[in-house]
């Protein structure tokens, strides 16, 4: 039986069913009108029959009477049909009826025939829906149930689209202008999709566990449509897969990427296409920037200048760290920038460049050790080991049989003149020159000796030696004010001696505190002694100068041995502090005061 559906597209099944039902009704009516005309017709030809043969007289009464039976049952038939269609179709009216042909309220499956708008009506209960059978001037049929095509095509001419979804999401057809199929829209494959070539404007998305393309070199060509020559392929060869860029003839490509199949190497291309500048290792687990001869690093980048070679890490936040960390077995280095310190370069053994070791300001400041007060000097180091600064060499440098290591040096610049900071023979070195070399002009031995003008310390001196060149003097004093120029103490650290600096003079003063000194008694007559005290006059034989008033060391020992220097080794030269005989030339005057006294008195 067929099945309608309104105009309207209520799609209300109880009005299709109600449609359906009066259909069967009206075709029953039909067939029992059918039935009963033609026994009607049987009973006359019966009666006829009668008529001209009376062998068949009876024959045809009992025909004529049951064709009568037959036509009276069928009358009742199509009668009740007629009651059941009049129940309820109402017949042609100009507009929707509220009642039906009894005068009683219309009800559910009550139809007729508008003549307005010369369409068939049925009521569903609330309102009167149009019945409309023509597909091909219903421009919005509707299906009851399931399409079944019963193995036949629907066919779809150039241009006309299959287009599904309420805001026409996805339209299939045949594009007559390329004579290509087209899909536009995104749509979901689920399972396998066989085809020998297709246009996809939108997203295609593949639901499947497989999606295959066989071929000796499959590709796939991505053409953008609204700029010339901005286009892409994927590809494999040889198992590799690659990706490039192409114009629209497909004929120039440009690598890209290729991913080799046997290793599992990834190369990146330079504009060209032509050489791989940005490579991965696979089985070495390397990068390499600028080249694919990885060396042992994990991380190789190689360039032709300096700034083809430089690695760069940028924050781009106000006052923000920007830095490098290298991490193993839980020891950390940190060093780059640190937006917080003037930007300062800082090299640190913590995450996020705290607890600085080496600290570099932005005007080359440098602290090791302390990145604290570095504007008060170029290099500030601080350490809370054994050493501060240490230099070590470890190829020898033969000098004397000794390994001389360069510690410190400064040149000027031109490079002509040096000065060294050396250690050398357990000894440090300081020394200027001209070009690489240099002269020691002073060293501090392993024994402590400062020598300054010397490399030997003069016998039997320990401490400090000087040697001046030429006519200079060996040493200069300057104070900052009157005071202390040269402080002497002994070996328990007491002073014994000093040199002081005045505006215009300079004291020399040894020991003669009361509180260094016990029995002290009145000094016995220094006569004798003075009389012992030989004077003498000599030449040196150094220069040959002559010294008119002097003594001799051996002499005087005898006399006043606290006057005389007597070295532990008799090769060294014995020596007088003439200002000891101060004292003992001050009481023999006391003495000749007072006998002059006393004889000027007896007079």
């Amino acid at each position: 039986m067929p099945i309608y559906r309104g105009a309207g597209g209520s799609g209300d099944s109880s009005t299709d069913s109600y449609a359906n039902e009066l259909y069967g009704y009206t075709q029953t009516a039909i067939t029992k009108a059918n039935e009963a005309s033609s026994s009607a017709t049987d009973s006359a030809n019966s009666a006829t029959d009668a008529a001209n043969s009376a062998t068949n007289a009876a024959n045809s009464a009992t025909a004529s009477a049951n064709s009568a039976t037959a036509a009276a049952n069928s009358a009742a038939e199509a009668e009740a049909a007629k009651e059941a269609i009049d129940g309820l179709y109402l017949g042609t009216l100009p507009a929707n009826p509220t009642v039906d042909s009894n005068g009683d309220p219309v009800t559910v499956g009550d139809w007729y025939f508008n003549s307005t708008d010369n369409t068939t009506r049925i009521y569903d209960g609330t309102s009167w829906q149009t019945i409309n059978p023509d597909l091909i001037g219903d421009t919005t049929p509707q299906l009851g149930g399931n399409l079944d095509v019963n193995g036949n095509d629907i066919n779809f001419g150039d241009n006309a689209k299959a287009v599904f979804g309420a805001g026409s999401d996805l339209q299939i057809y045949h594009d007559s202008a390329t004579s290509t199929n087209k899909i536009i829209g995104s749509f979901d494959v689920t399972g396998s999709v066989v085809s020998d070539g297709a246009t996809i404007a939108g997203t295609l998305e593949l639901d499947s566990n497989n999606f295959d393309h066989t071929g000796l070199t499959p590709q796939y060509n991505m053409i953008e449509s609204d700029v010339v020559g901005n286009n892409t392929q994927f590809l494999q060869t040889a198992g590799d897969l690659r990706i490039r860029t192409v114009d629209d003839s497909l004929a120039n490509p440009v690598e890209r990427l290729r991913i080799d199949h046997a290793t599992g190497d990834i190369s990146f291309y330079e504009d060209t296409g032509t050489t791989a500048k940005l490579f991965w290792d696979a089985s070495a687990e390397s990068l390499g920037i600028g080249t694919s001869s990885i060396s042992t690093s994990k991380l190789h980048v190689q360039g032709t200048n300096g700034i083809a070679s430089a690695i760069r890490v940028e924050s781009t936040a106000v006052d923000s760290d920007a830095y490098y960390i290298a991490d193993n077995d839980g020891s950390v280095w940190t060093w780059g920038i640190d937006g917080g310190v003037s930007d300062a370069w800082i090299l640190s053994n913590a995450f996020g460049l705290g607890t600085p070791k080496i600290t570099v300001l932005p005007s080359g400041n440098v602290g090791i050790g302390t990145s604290t007060n570095l504007a008060n000097g170029t290099l500030n180091v601080e350490s809370n080991g054994t050493s501060v600064l240490q230099a070590r060499s470890d190829t020898a440098g033969v000098n004397d049989g000794d390994t001389t290591v360069t510690a410190l040096r400064g040149v000027n610049s031109t490079a002509a003149k040096w000065a060294n900071t050396n250690y050398y023979a357990y000894s440090h070195k300081w020394g200027i020159g001209s070009g690489a070399s240099s002269n020691s002009a002073m060293t501090l031995d392993a024994s402590g000796n400062l020598l300054v003008g010397t490399t030997s310390p003069v016998a039997n001196v320990g401490g400090l030696s000087v040697n001046a060149t030429g006519s200079f003097h060996c040493a200069s004093f300057q104070a900052g004010g009157n005071g202390y120029g040269i402080v002497i103490r002994n070996s328990g650290g007491t002073i014994v001696g000093s040199i002081i600096m005045g505006a215009s003079a300079t004291t020399y003063n040894t020991s003669s505190d009361q509180r260094l000194k016990d029995n002290i008694v009145d000094a016995p007559s220094a006569s004798d002694d003075i009389d012992a005290i030989q004077v003498r006059s000599f030449d040196w034989k150094a220069d040959g100068s002559h010294q008119k008033y002097g003594m001799v060391a051996q002499e005087l020992v005898t006399v006043a041995p606290e006057a005389v220097s007597q070295p532990e080794d008799p090769e060294e030269m014995m020596g007088v502090d003439y200002s000891k005989l101060v004292p003992m030339l001050i009481k023999e005057v006391q003495q000749l005061r007072a006998r002059v006294a006393q004889l000027e008195g007896a007079n």
